[in-house]
């Protein structure tokens, strides 16, 4: 019989206890304990599940085989490193650190440690970005809107690394390179650091226009992607996409297979075919956990990995950095 692997949790705030359940249900992980800073908080997410708030955070890395962080930013890389150092496996959730130079560090040591380490950037399991992943698209533009209304929590670090870093991630997977310019102009507002920021990223062959704030009225998660002959517009939140193919006339549509409702384009005979997609899909935070899981107990790296996690945060730090020379430039002297 295959050894259950023993799990832990590291923060157990709102998000921090939806691990703890989740990994509490997982097939072949057993939970072994929480660990908080807040001993009553880690007891009492800690018992419905007939587990116990670890001592210390060495006593839970010692009764674990993997970890999620699930801290404030600013802990990630020490909790992290010590869980690394150790060796046990370990999950951090997006930033995976506050800096680059962290996250570099962090990088190298499970590199150098041989530790598996995955990082939650969960959009990657929304229903609708894996369904649109199912068609092989090459991006050429890609506008992104992250709009919430304002929360204390997450306000400890500027929108970029709370919001924008989602779709900055997207971005990054969907066009597999870096960008060569980046632009952005942003504003405090209603905290100390960015409460809204635009982006601009210039790849080779694409570009990607991204905004983020966190004191809009209401909620929105639109990712938009244009290529050479489609258009799909995957509404995040809703979990839902549509997709728009340019055929040169109604029959290559038809001899493509394609269903849905068409538009006329221009005086050249071509269309447009709209397809609505409704993917089917669970949770995305079980979907994430199980696959990090699975990778630690197969030996295979996680699908989100470390070094993932430090080119989205390398880039969010060049956003916020060109955001702030902008407003440095333009503040009266």
């Amino acid at each position: 019989m295959v050894p259950s692997i023993r799990a832990g949790t590291v923060g157990v705030g709102r998000l921090g206890r939806e691990h703890v359940r989740v990994l509490a249900h997982l097939p072949g992980v057993t939970l072994s304990g929480v660990y908080d800073k807040n001993p009553q908080k880690g007891e009492s997410e800690a018992q419905p599940y007939g587990v116990h708030q670890a001592a210390s955070l060495e006593d839970l890395i010692d009764s674990c085989d993997l970890i999620t962080v699930v801290t404030t930013t600013r802990s990630h890389f020490e909790v992290a490193r010590q869980i690394v150092d150790a060796g046990v496996a370990c999950f951090v959730e997006k930033p995976i650190c506050a800096t680059s130079a962290e996250a570099e560090s962090l990088v190298d040591l499970a590199r150098t440690r041989g530790v598996p380490l995955g990082v939650g950037h969960i959009e990657r399991y929304n229903p609708a970005y894996t369904s649109f992943r199912r068609d092989a698209v090459t991006p050429r533009f890609i506008e992104a809107h992250r709009l919430a209304p304002f929360v204390s929590r997450g306000a400890d670090v500027a929108v970029v690394f709370d919001l924008m870093i989602h779709d900055i991630d997207l971005v990054l997977h969907l066009v597999g390179q870096e960008p060569r310019d980046v632009r952005a102009a942003g504003a405090a507002v209603v905290s100390n650091d960015l409460d809204l920021c635009n982006a601009r990223l210039e790849f080779d062959g694409a570009v990607a226009n991204l905004t983020a704030s966190r004191i809009s009225p209401t909620t929105r998660r639109r990712f938009r992607v244009f290529s050479e002959s489609t258009y799909s517009v995957l509404d995040l939140r809703e979990k839902s996409l549509e997709r728009y193919r340019l055929f040169g006339s109604r029959e290559d549509m038809e001899r493509a297979g394609v269903e849905g409702s068409t538009l006329p384009l221009g005086e050249r005979g071509h269309v447009v075919a709209m397809e609505k997609v409704a993917p089917a899909g669970g949770e995305m935070l079980h979907d994430e956990l199980f696959d990090f899981v699975k990778a630690v107990a197969s030996g295979h790296p996680p699908p989100v990995t470390g070094e993932d996690g430090l080119r989205a945060l390398r880039v969010a730090e060049q956003v916020h950095e060109r955001a702030h020379e902008l407003l440095r430039s333009v503040r009266p002297s």
